[in-house]
């Protein structure tokens, strides 16, 4: 088949809403696929991380033969044991790996492999393709050669023809409701995210969680939960509002918390889709919308003017009730669409192509009202009327869920494993109605929910399930996930002996870890009746002695579990380091996706993680620019702990306030009360002598991302105060969108007068705090002030000695390309200990640059001066002589600042 009819063929076969095939995409596919090894492999790691273990085996094993009640006792033992997780007196004595125990609940704590949380992944990625267009970039630009050649020839104009760039078409905010019962839908809503990312339909995928867990006081994140993520920055919702309208904000619920029952969160749902395009991604099928808020939603027919228009902009043209009346609703539509494809399709295609559908919505329409719904509030029945509810009212792999979990102890880890050995068709959607019926309680919560526990609500509700269990069913069960907790504790000894050997049992010793599989193995073997029932009474008194040893027994037992815990710390720190290892080289791989690697990373891990990210930014020398800025990243994605890089709260009369936490630098005023500033290299800044006859304080680092965010997020950004005597058109200037969004980067995209408005602000709250001494002031630097706190007295060229260094400072040089963390560059501080004064960004100083001295004009739109270069400037404009001027309304990703603290200028000064 030649080229031209490969083209016709693809370009007849592609699907609705995509572009055309081009000569080039085919070109390049087969490059590609030349490029591909089909028989490369991957290499081996030396241990994997905990997500990444030997999956244990699925297979179900046949069932030990049951011993006939009528028989006399000893039978003969079972052809195939089945193991509960036991240990006897030697393996204790000898050693072996501890599990990891949650506090107060008496049982272990683990993660198991897992199928897909997100199951039909092809599918839904195809569902979402009427979203895939790309839009005309007004930031962006190519040369168009044609034209540019054309212009040249014809008009004798020497200059560039410049189209915009083609660029993706949205950005996707994808919001998590972090209230309680959506624990089960953490790991969906990261498989979710890795979806969209691959989409290649959105300019970025980024995530926010939302605290729904009170109806009025909601908190709002940076970055999800999931993975056990709780260094996270607290931010105002109004963060996501994008006044140019191509922002998705999909919002991942089911809808149940206290929050969808006040005000507070339709309120913020409002704002969102006033300005951008928003969507309720509803994780519980319709079914069961009756048991949520969205009980009051209804299906409608939505009419968009153009594609992506904001929900404001939706003509809701018909709608009817899905569970009432049928009525006219009259707001704005939220669209609620669930993770099927055929849902997800008919959405997108009204979002990416202005086509009137029918879609599932509710609709918000303030003056706000009292909800017709209140949220569920169990009421104490007894456990047979409980479940006979359950019975009624659930699907049926939901109840055959319950009656196998009736064998094991529950927690989420375990769950999976049960759904993929015996019931492999079921999805978390069923274990969700679970959850939902009042039959579990939570027993031991935890951040991550892999180690939350639970029970059912009461014992009696186990017995009743259990009588609806094969017994060759609940010792396979049992099995399973007896094998699970062995391959993951490395406990290799268990309850199979015991079923060959009853009388085994007087030579076990039960720990307190192992009484939770104890006891229910007791319960399943109780059921057997004969000798098991027997067995099974002898193991309920090991339990009983295990809770309460005699002194002798316990002082014994307590000498072997510290014996034991003294060698486990050992094999853990070894673990860690090996995990710790493993980690850095996936972080080098990331290519500045570190979120991916970092969310991996367990809970018990993070602090030792950052505890050596912080060692491996404050070493000198050693590794490259480029990881150092890994590194820094990936401490910014975990909580930058370091003092000057963060926040810090401070109460101010009756109330607790969040502050930028400044770490400052001593300065001391020069000997003789000069210094020598400029270099013969520059002529707008010879060299010369200047007077400086005082001392003063300069931030070590320039201000951070997250310092800059509480000046936003405080509510008195647009206060006159900060912006007085501005020219009137650029008082409370509205803050542009970071370039790089990470915490412990230094804020860019900042104008003179937005960073001069942030110093007055700082001020006022440093001085309401006691932060400050009498008389002093925070406020920019003054060029003399910022040449000398980066050189001091021996004239050197940069803030460090000798000649240019690129891994002393992220300039062009260091092939970072982007702003990086602060700090990063310890080798590169100024004599007296202030970093980042060659590279990162420009800094902003007070002085206008053909007048140096007008300081105080703040009311002029005169070119103020950066000084120190930025990471795509080379060592030139680096050097700490330079001199750079921009028009004090810029704000430019390479433009931030620093702050001192200095007394007042005043006019007689200057």
């Amino acid at each position: 088949m030649d080229l031209a009819k490969l083209l016709a063929t693809l370009n007849h076969l592609h699907l609705e809403g995509e572009d055309p095939v081009t000569a080039r995409e085919v070109a390049e596919l087969l490059w590609l696929a030349q490029q591909i090894n089909p028989s490369a492999t991957l290499p081996e790691r030396a241990s994997p991380l905990p997500e990444q273990s030997a999956e244990v085996g699925a297979a179900s094993v046949s069932p030990p033969s049951l011993p006939n009640p009528a028989t006399p006792s000893n039978p003969a033992p079972p052809s195939n044991q089945v193991g509960v997780h036991l240990r006897g007196k030697e393996e204790l004595e000898s050693g072996g790996s501890e599990p990891k125990k949650v506090a107060g609940s008496g049982s272990l704590a683990f993660r198991s492999p897992t199928g897909a949380a997100l199951p039909g992944s092809l599918e839904l990625a195809r569902a979402l393709r009427p979203l895939m267009r790309r839009v005309p970039s007004r930031s962006r630009f190519l040369l168009n050669e044609k034209a540019t050649v054309q212009r040249i020839a014809e008009e004798d104009i020497w200059s560039p023809v410049l189209d915009p760039a083609p660029e993706h078409w949205l950005d996707v905010a994808l919001v998590l409701d972090e209230g309680p019962s959506m624990a089960l839908w953490q790991r969906t809503f990261s498989e979710l995210r890795r979806l969209l990312e691959c989409q290649g339909a959105f300019k970025n995928v980024r995530t926010w969680g939302l605290d729904s867990s009170s109806r009025d006081k909601l908190s709002f994140y940076a970055g999800a939960i999931t993975g056990g993520n709780l260094s996270r920055r607290s931010t105002s919702p109004n963060e996501l509002v994008s006044l140019r309208g191509r922002r998705l904000i999909m919002l991942v619920t089911d809808c149940i918390s206290p929050a969808w029952y006040g005000e507070t969160l339709l309120k913020i749902l409002q704002s969102w889709g006033e300005h951008n395009t928003l969507v309720v991604v509803q994780v519980l099928p319709q079914r069961l919308w009756r048991r949520t808020a969205l009980g009051i939603a209804s299906a409608g027919r939505l009419d968009l003017p153009f594609p992506g228009a904001v929900n404001q902009r939706a003509a809701l043209t018909e709608s009817s009730n899905i569970f009432a009346d049928k009525e006219e609703l009259v707001g704005l539509p939220i669209p609620v669409v669930t993770l099927e494809p055929p849902i997800l399709n008919a959405w997108a295609k009204i979002i990416g192509q202005a086509k009137a559908g029918w879609t599932p919505l509710f609709v918000l329409n303030p003056p706000w009202r009292e909800q017709r719904l209140e949220p569920y509030s169990p009421v104490e029945i007894e456990p047979e009327k409980l479940l006979q509810q359950f019975r009624a009212v659930a699907s049926p792999l939901a109840q055959r869920l319950a009656v196998f979990l009736a064998a094991t102890p529950i927690s989420l880890p375990v769950v999976r494993l049960v759904q993929r050995t015996m019931l492999p068709q079921s999805r978390q959607v069923h274990l969700a109605e679970l959850f939902l019926s009042g039959l579990l309680k939570l027993t031991a919560p935890h951040p991550h929910p892999d180690y939350a526990q639970y029970d059912f609500v009461e014992p009696k509700v186990r017995a009743l399930l259990l009588d609806s269990l094969l017994f060759s069913e609940s010792l396979t069960v049992l099995e399973e996930v007896s094998k699970l907790v062995a391959s993951r504790t490395g406990l290799p000894l268990d309850f199979q002996a015991l079923l060959a050997d009853p009388e085994a049992v007087d030579g076990l010793f039960i720990p307190e870890d192992s009484i939770p599989f104890a006891t229910v193995a007791a319960t399943v073997l109780h059921r057997l009746g004969g000798d098991y029932s027997q067995l099974a009474s002898r193991i309920e008194t090991r339990i009983k002695d295990a809770q309460n040893p005699p002194p002798p027994q316990k002082q014994e037992a307590e000498k072997r579990r510290a014996k034991l815990e003294e060698e486990q710390a050992r094999l853990r720190q070894q673990q860690e380091e090996l995990q710790l290892s493993n980690l850095l080289d996936q972080l080098k791989k990331a290519e500045k996706k570190e979120e991916q690697v970092t969310e991996r990373i367990e809970p018990s891990l993070r602090p030792r993680v950052v505890e050596k990210l912080v060692s491996l930014l404050q070493a000198p020398q050693g590794f490259p620019p480029t990881e150092r800025a890994i590194y820094g990243r990936a401490l910014s994605l975990l909580g930058d702990p370091r003092p000057g890089v963060g926040t810090w709260k401070h109460r101010i009369g009756r109330r607790e306030i969040e502050l930028p936490q400044i770490e400052w630098c001593e300065i001391p005023a020069p000997k003789g009360g000069k210094f020598v500033m400029g270099s013969s290299d520059w002529s707008d800044n010879p060299r010369r002598e200047v007077a400086l006859g005082y001392s003063f304080k300069m931030a070590k680092y320039t201000v951070t991302y997250q310092q800059f965010q509480t000046f936003i997020d405080s509510g008195e950004y647009d206060t006159l105060t900060w912006w007085k005597d501005f020219p009137k058109d650029y008082q409370r200037q509205k803050m542009r969108e970071q370039e790089f969004k990470y915490d412990n980067h230094p804020r860019e995209r900042v104008t003179w007068f937005q960073a001069v408005a942030f110093t007055r602000w700082l001020d006022a709250k440093y001085r309401e705090a006691g932060l400050l001494e009498k008389g002093d002031e925070i406020r920019l630097p003054i060029e003399e002030e910022w040449e000398y706190a980066a050189r001091g007295k021996d004239e050197r060229k940069y803030p460090y000695l000798g000649e240019f260094d690129k891994t002393k400072g992220n300039t062009y040089e260091s092939g970072i390309g982007m702003t990086s963390a602060v700090g990063s560059f310890p080798d590169g501080a100024s004599p007296f200990g202030v970093l980042d004064l060659s590279g990162n960004v420009w800094e902003w100083c007070l002085n206008e640059y053909y007048n140096p001295k007008a300081l105080i004009n703040f009311n002029s739109t005169n070119s103020r001066v950066l000084r120190g270069g930025a990471f795509d400037d080379d060592a030139y404009g680096a050097a700490s002589a330079f001199r750079n001027y921009y028009d004090p309304r810029s704000d430019y990703s390479r433009f931030g600042f620093r702050v001192v603290v200095f007394p007042p200028i005043r006019a007689s000064d200057l």
